[in-house]
């Protein structure tokens, strides 16, 4: 596992527009937007890690 902090950048980055009516989850100076995201993740061409997490 790599223990560092810093964010790095990455030149080939393409954020996922936002369009009317999309969730979105804006913290800080990040912005997610949630129903892209979700569209890419079932379509399959997002491929994300599964996590268990405690809440």
């Amino acid at each position: 596992m790599n223990t560092s902090r810093m964010l790095a950048f990455d030149a080939n980055y393409e954020h996922f527009p936002c369009h009317e009516g999309d969730e979105v989850f804006a913290n800080g100076i990040f912005q997610f937007n949630i129903s892209r995201m979700m569209e890419r993740i079932h379509s399959r061409s997002l491929i994300v890690k599964r996590e268990r997490i405690r809440i």
